[in-house]
């Protein structure tokens, strides 16, 4: 990954995907399936303040975690800086369907092994 910045590198490490368009993050997503919800807002909130350079922030979870994602984000400390309308919240049958979408066929689980 290219370098930014000594007080956020490390924050960067943690994020589950990372796209960039050439050197800029382009979208981060954090799938949060067992950990929390909160830890990867709190590590959106850290690189929007550093950096303030990020297209889009998603959290990718089940359906069932969506209403916390909703109270999570709508903290002030995530309302004050904006984050909450950079995030997205994409539960899994959304990222099915938008590989479908792109692939146009039914993912198989060793496909591209």
């Amino acid at each position: 990954l290219p370098k930014y910045s000594k007080s956020v590198d490390h924050i960067i490490s943690e994020v589950d995907v990372i796209w960039l368009k050439g050197n800029k993050l382009s979208s981060l997503f954090e799938v949060e399936h067992s950990t929390q919800v909160y830890s990867g807002l709190l590590r959106f909130n850290d690189i929007l303040i550093e950096l303030g350079r990020v297209d889009d922030f998603n959290i990718v979870a089940d359906l069932e975690r969506e209403n916390k994602y909703i109270r999570e984000i709508h903290r002030p400390t995530f309302e004050k800086n904006n984050l909450s309308k950079l995030v997205t919240f994409m539960d899994y049958g959304k990222v099915y369907h938008w590989y479908f979408d792109l692939y146009g066929k039914e993912y198989k689980v060793n496909e591209g092994m």
